[in-house]
């Protein structure tokens, strides 16, 4: 999961809707009715094509993607049309949003200390939450954020077995290719630089960038 910091000009389209519906009486009957060709395209550029939660990548068009509320508007419909709520993910039917759906989070812990229980891409340093094993596997990184990294890879299924093969051979194709590479530093940082740069359409930024020590 990488920070997502939204833009400061969202597009008119979704600012008119969220001036003319602060709060929908039927959230899913205006979102329905919202068109949402422009949003979907900013907000894939301001992804660079990446899910905001698994990294896979994105095709391009309204049957590729699918708009998420990070927060359900089926829980607070004031969110329906809130552009820092709105991420664009994959259409995995079993990860991501689409697992997701209107599962909500947060609550009071024992100590009666509200806690969020979810860790979302628009959070300061949420990619410092997981930590991404050789094997394809998502971890919490350390103690500090365990309860709320559990839940977040449990919400959204990012241990799914397809979707951890997926980051393992990924990881793995690129070892070799850097294997191949012999003594050669200069074409292994060329080669690293372009996997890691953003809007090149490669997926796994995070665990590329830890599975290899490298600075964000």
């Amino acid at each position: 999961m990488r920070h997502i910091v939204h833009s400061e000009a969202p597009p008119a389209s979704i600012v008119a809707a969220h001036r003319a519906q602060p709060h929908p009486l039927n959230p899913r009957e205006a979102w329905d009715a919202f068109d949402k060709r422009d949003l979907r395209d900013h907000l894939w550029e301001l992804q660079s094509g990446l899910c905001a939660y698994c990294e896979r990548t994105l095709g391009v068009g309204p049957h590729t993607s699918s708009i998420e509320h990070i927060i359900p508007k089926s829980g607070d419909g004031k969110v329906t049309f809130q552009y820092t709520n709105l991420v664009l993910c994959c259409l995995d039917p079993d990860t991501c949003n689409l697992h997701k759906k209107g599962q909500h989070f947060g609550g009071f812990d024992a100590t009666g200390r509200w806690t969020q229980g979810f860790i979302d891409p628009t959070q300061s340093r949420c990619d410092a939450s997981f930590r991404y094993a050789r094997d394809g596997s998502v971890h919490p990184s350390d103690q500090a954020c365990y309860s709320d990294a559990t839940e977040t890879i449990r919400i959204l299924n990012l241990n799914h077995e397809p979707l951890k093969t997926e980051r393992r051979e990924y990881l793995g194709a690129l070892d070799n290719a850097i294997s191949d590479m012999g003594e050669q530093f200069d074409a292994i940082l060329h080669f690293l630089a372009a996997e890691l740069q953003l809007g090149a359409l490669k997926p796994f930024y995070s665990a590329k960038r830890q599975h290899f020590s490298l600075p964000a």
